[in-house]
């Protein structure tokens, strides 16, 4: 499983540009294209517009010189057909960008494109985890510090202040699409409140998996988060956890062999692989 972090895109935006002419224009394609877009815009200090503001531009336009029109990904490649189908009489002189390539379906159907790096398809992206559909359907992430900031210590009581944070908290990330199993190590006393607060912020989940253990002193002592999580994760076909807190993502890593992405660093522990990006 590959995973690309904004500092990695950045980091491999800056070496890509390098390997590029200068043009005159960078045109991203949205949404996601945007984003390498701007930074390659930064770089070579040009004008950037998305693809819309393009198609409505361009054929009265005086643009002399190379045009980048730029994509964070390819997967079938039916996207970067289409803006080559459209484009494909124009006097301009467009050349097409795409930052993280795979084995494309449509590769046979596409003109002449430049690629930076061919990925595999179970890719993650850091700027579009939340709205990828397929993964979210089959991935188990924790609530405290990935849907929802950790309660301070005040908050943490086990009692009425605890209460009161579980009914206030203001989200932190929201996915747009159903999650497997929300795995916490929140008590199972408290379920009903995290369902309200999941109803009221609508985040859907399939499963909601927590903590059966009598009091907070009690998980406390007895320090069962990252084990706790790693065996409901190995007994679920989801393919990966989402975690906040870096020790227990690479715990709940060893003890699985499954993959574990923490947003607080941004990294994916993958044991099954050896390494960690």
């Amino acid at each position: 499983m590959d995973f690309v972090s904004y500092a990695q895109l950045s980091q491999d935006v800056q070496e890509f540009c390098k390997t590029l002419k200068k043009p005159v224009l960078i045109v991203g394609i949205r949404k996601s294209g945007m984003i390498p877009a701007v930074m390659m815009a930064k770089f070579w200090d040009v004008h950037v517009m998305n693809d819309d503001e393009f198609e409505r531009c361009y054929v009265n336009s005086k643009i002399q010189g190379l045009v980048y029109m730029v994509d964070d990904s390819m997967l079938r490649g039916d996207t970067m057909l289409k803006q080559m189908n459209m484009y494909v009489d124009t006097p301009l002189n467009i050349k097409y960008l795409v930052m993280y390539d795979s084995d494309a379906e449509h590769k046979n159907e596409l003109m002449s494109y430049s690629p930076f790096k061919e990925l595999s398809r179970g890719r993650i992206f850091q700027w579009n985890l939340w709205n990828h559909k397929s993964l979210m359907h089959i991935t188990c992430m924790d609530i405290d510090g990935v849907l929802c900031r950790p309660p301070t210590y005040e908050e943490n009581d086990d009692g009425d202040n605890y209460i009161k944070f579980l009914s206030e908290t203001e989200v932190w990330f929201k996915p747009t699409h159903q999650v497997g199993a929300l795995v916490t190590a929140r008590l199972i006393k408290y379920k009903q409140e995290t369902i309200n607060w999941l109803d009221k912020h609508n985040i859907k989940f399939r499963n909601l998996i927590m903590l059966n253990c009598p009091d907070a002193e009690t998980r406390r002592r007895l320090g069962l988060h990252a084990r706790y999580k790693a065996e409901v994760y190995k007994h679920l076909d989801s393919i990966l956890f989402v975690e906040d807190e870096p020790g227990q993502a690479a715990r709940i890593n060893y003890l699985t062999k499954k993959p574990v992405l923490c947003v607080s660093n941004w990294k994916i522990y993958n044991e099954v692989l050896g390494n960690e990006k």
